[in-house]
């Protein structure tokens, strides 16, 4: 197939640190090409690619103008591919007059997409799915990973571990004010994305056994894969957690609250546990030497690689194609 890939013009892709969607995007790209289908990657000029790369401006920028402008410039010159694949929010409008089918990704809970029904879609969670089921044609499809690039551990050191973007929907307070009352080490990675939370919520209480090691890029995975437990005490309906998939291929076992696509990724008992309240996370911490890590591992390798990932793309792209998606 001869496909557009439309990422963004927010951040480089592949991330140079963080960026799920921009990850997930070049890990299908790559793959795409890799199984013979000739791709034209839309990004920022600064993106790394074996794919034909196209772009309208050589950096990333988070401007609301630019990434509109970007996503004019793709859908304009997609006009000869055999179907488009936009991952823009402003692209949702430019799909609808696309001449070429075009399905997006929705990368986020934003109400955006409600406003273009009668377009195709891929869900990258069934609860997703269930929260716009106004939409008419919807695949899932979950995220995957290239496991070879997630170092695993048999063994774990006595620390703690949470990465994310730090904002209240992430619930990094909860994981803070345990790790405090149980006197546990809790390392924190991610970028600060609300800094009156952080400065309210996290800073006061760091020092001791609690660190804030920044933002970090693929080095946090040598952080990740030597805790003890991967914490993901979410607020909000998050709409996959590619965090939870990248702790598990590097063995490390999730304790996250039962929100959003959580019980879609963990498999209770066995690669973590699935919890209500902060008070049975910290229960679940005494009991998590019960999970096995190479579990978590194999969990990731057979629901959740890039190799079916890119299957399940391939599947709807064809039906796509054969006006039969659904």
């Amino acid at each position: 197939m001869k496909i557009a890939m439309i990422s963004t013009n927010l951040l480089r892709t592949p991330p140079v640190m963080y960026g799920g969607a921009e990850k997930v995007i070049s890990l299908l790209t790559e793959e795409l090409v890799k199984r013979g289908h000739e791709v034209t990657l839309f990004a920022t000029g600064d993106s790394l690619t074996s794919a034909h790369l196209n772009y309208l401006y050589e950096k990333p920028d988070w401007s609301w103008e630019k990434e509109t402008k970007f996503a004019q410039y793709a859908f304009a010159n997609c006009k000869e591919f055999d179907l488009v694949h936009n991952n823009s929010y402003p692209g949702l409008e430019m799909a609808q007059f696309c001449p070429v089918p075009t399905v997006t990704t929705m990368h986020s809970l934003s109400a955006h997409y409600k406003k273009y029904r009668d377009n195709m879609y891929i869900a990258i969670s069934s609860r997703q799915r269930f929260l716009f089921r106004e939409l008419r044609k919807v695949r899932v499809i979950h995220h995957g990973l290239d496991v070879n690039q997630y170092p695993f551990s048999s063994d774990c050191d006595n620390y703690l571990v949470w990465v994310g973007r730090i904002c209240w929907e992430k619930g990094v307070h909860h994981a803070v004010q345990g790790a405090r009352k149980y006197g546990l080490p809790l390392k924190l990675i991610g970028p600060i994305a609300d800094e009156d939370y952080f400065s309210q919520k996290i800073k006061p209480y760091l020092g001791g056994k609690i660190e804030y090691l920044g933002e970090m890029g693929e080095s946090k995975n040598q952080i990740v894969k030597k805790a003890k437990c991967f914490l993901m005490p979410i607020e909000w309906e998050e709409p996959f957690g590619l965090v939870i998939i990248e702790a598990m291929a590097c063995g490390t076992p999730v304790i996250a609250f039962n929100r959003g696509a959580v019980m879609e990724l963990i498999d209770h008992g066995r690669t973590g546990f699935i919890v209500t309240c902060p008070e049975e996370m910290f229960q679940a911490v005494e009991n998590i030497d019960q999970i096995d890590r190479l579990n978590c591992r194999q969990h990731v390798m057979k629901n959740f690689s890039i190799e079916k990932m890119a299957s399940d793309h391939e599947k709807a792209y064809l039906d796509i194609l054969k006006g039969k998606f659904r």
